[in-house]
């Protein structure tokens, strides 16, 4: 829930904990808590080694446990070892939710077409919207293809994160009023829920206000928004790579040097 934005992070992520180690405490030999517990150090602490050696634990107490390899693979995705992260991928080659993973390492490595591909590879599958409609969308933008994406971010609803997007996809295509149609939406989520920081800082970088995307970027961090893990490879930050404030805050979320 916490993942989807349905739940606030720090809420979901640290009953995840909870649960993870009440788990682990009832029996250490099964994979599941140390699958939980990376997926809360990625999410909640970015205790980036805690992560590593949580999900390696998981793989050696069950090293052809897919739901393992997809996990380890999003950890592999957020520090940019996106060969390694394919690899871990194709455990599970009948899986349309793989390739629909495998999508998100083409999409994070610039390689839109082979992403799409592997969209529709899922869909071919199992032809599940609510799988596959987030990342074709995401995708779509990154492809010029920005009347297509935001009619299928509207199906989303009002989440935030789909939210986030749309108004994106709107200032990358030049719609700047509509684009600033969402912003408030998304205060009212933070408000509210405490989500929306990262995406907020995702419109603004589309708008190229750089100074507003930072302050929203600052906003997130000081709540350790789960967007932040994703700051390395993400492609809607591209606009603000290049300003030193950026390469500050990695070093501030703590990304691994190697």
């Amino acid at each position: 829930m916490g993942e989807a934005g349905w739940m606030p992070y720090g809420e979901a992520f640290s009953e995840q904990k909870a649960e993870a180690l009440k788990a682990i405490e009832l029996d250490d030999s099964r994979p599941e808590p140390h699958l939980e517990l990376g997926i809360v150090a990625m999410n909640r602490d970015w205790a980036w080694a805690t992560q590593q050696k949580e999900f390696q634990r998981a793989l050696e107490l069950n090293k052809n446990w897919a739901a393992v390899h997809w996990a380890y693979a999003n950890y592999l995705v957020r520090v940019r070892r996106l060969d390694e992260a394919n690899l871990a991928l194709k455990i599970d080659p009948a899986s349309s939710y793989a390739y629909v993973n495998m999508s998100f390492v083409s999409y994070f490595a610039r390689q839109y077409d082979e992403a799409l591909a592997q969209i529709e590879r899922a869909i071919a599958l199992r032809p599940d919207p609510a799988e596959t409609l987030f990342p074709r969308s995401i995708i779509y933008v990154e492809k010029g293809e920005f009347d297509k994406a935001i009619r299928e971010f509207h199906k989303m609803g009002n989440l935030p994160h789909g939210l986030g997007h749309t108004g994106k996809a709107y200032a990358r295509a030049g719609r700047k009023a509509e684009a600033r149609t969402i912003l408030p939406k998304l205060r009212e989520h933070v408000t509210k829920t405490g989500i929306g920081r990262y995406e907020i800082a995702l419109i603004y970088a589309g708008l190229q206000e750089n100074d507003q995307a930072f302050e929203w970027l600052e906003r997130a961090y000081e709540v350790r928004d789960k967007g932040l893990t994703y700051l390395i490879v993400d492609p809607c930050l591209d606009p603000l790579r290049a300003d030193p404030r950026f390469q500050t805050l990695i070093k501030r979320v703590g990304f691994p040097t190697n």
